[in-house]
């Protein structure tokens, strides 16, 4: 049964529980194959790598993972092919930013909304806005 300080079922309380708790798994992804999209995943006490598992990519957004990113893996509830769906905040993985929205390309690379200056951030080495025209660069466009 449920424990009375703890909200969430728990795994003998609901079937639905117990097949994500067997098919979904926590591992590190040990490699990147970027042209198809793929992952191979390595499970702490295994000694064996995954092979390549698809990842998953909200919005067909294409932003793989890093070697060693912590990754949820679910399987099919039979044992098939699994797919990655991705990287979470944890302990060990805290988000940059808190006070608005950020999206993470490399270290230095990210766009930052902050709802409160209702202003937006592009940061990155170079900055290039690109038209049918053709392209700008913003250090073009800055005067110093």
């Amino acid at each position: 049964g449920r424990k009375e300080n703890n909200p969430l079922p728990s795994k003998e309380d609901n079937w639905i529980i117990r097949v994500a708790m067997d098919t979904m798994r926590i591992g590190y992804v040990s490699a990147v194959d970027k042209k198809t999209g793929m992952v191979s995943v390595i499970f702490p006490g295994d000694d064996a790598t995954t092979d390549y598992l698809p990842y998953l990519s909200p919005g067909r957004e294409y932003y793989p993972p890093n070697i060693d990113d912590m990754v949820l893996v679910a399987y099919h509830s039979q044992g098939a092919q699994g797919v990655c769906l991705g990287t979470f905040w944890n302990k060990d993985n805290v988000p940059d930013f808190v006070d608005g929205v950020q999206k993470t390309y490399a270290k230095d690379s990210y766009i930052r909304y902050n709802p409160e200056q209702d202003t937006i951030i592009i940061s990155a080495s170079n900055i290039v806005f690109e038209t049918s025209d053709g392209m700008v660069s913003v250090s073009d466009l800055v005067t110093r």
